[in-house]
């Protein structure tokens, strides 16, 4: 649900999480941060940035 989501987003961008794109082959995984509008995109990287 929409409520769901963005509990999840607001604990990934406070504690700094990096989420897994299964479905996108060019972003694999994100970090989002914390702005007046809520949890935005941060950085994108790949699996061999990590």
């Amino acid at each position: 649900t929409l409520e769901e989501r963005t509990r999840i987003f607001n604990e990934a961008a406070d504690n700094g999480y990096h989420l897994f794109l299964e479905h996108d082959a060019s972003n694999e995984i994100c970090t989002l941060q914390q702005t007046e509008k809520g949890p935005r995109l941060d950085r994108t990287l790949s699996l061999n940035d990590m």
